[in-house]
């Protein structure tokens, strides 16, 4: 994390103490953590993958931290389009475990990280 900035869910988890993390305005997650959304669009159920972290974590930090927001980073990569973007996926996500969605941004036009970093500035 980089003080008042915002940072990766890996970095929260790694530095997750109280007073790192309270030093941040927000966290920064990057698509990759969900699966094929077949299973959503039949039952509504988000399929998490192997890197599911990148979705719970962050989750954790804005129940501890009030002042946090969340930028999700993820549109619709596949070869295959599905019509259901990885932010449609993540807000889905968000919202089945609490999360006040006036503290999230969802993005999906990005192709980049650094872009990521500019588009949060210049908002």
């Amino acid at each position: 994390m980089v003080g008042r900035g915002f940072a990766g869910a890996r970095s929260a988890q790694a530095c997750g103490r109280a007073h790192a993390v309270g030093r941040h305005v927000g966290a920064i997650v990057l698509g990759g953590a969900l699966e094929h959304p077949d299973i959503y669009l039949a039952h509504g159920q988000v399929p998490l993958g192997q890197a599911a972290e990148r979705m719970s974590v962050p989750v954790g930090l804005l129940r501890q931290h009030a002042q946090l927001q969340l930028v999700f980073s993820g549109g619709e990569g596949r070869l295959l389009a599905t019509g259901v973007s990885e932010a449609v996926l993540a807000k889905a996500f968000y919202e089945q475990q609490g999360v006040d969605m006036r503290r999230v941004i969802l993005e999906t036009a990005l192709h980049e990280w650094l872009g990521l970093g500019v588009y949060r500035v210049t908002r």
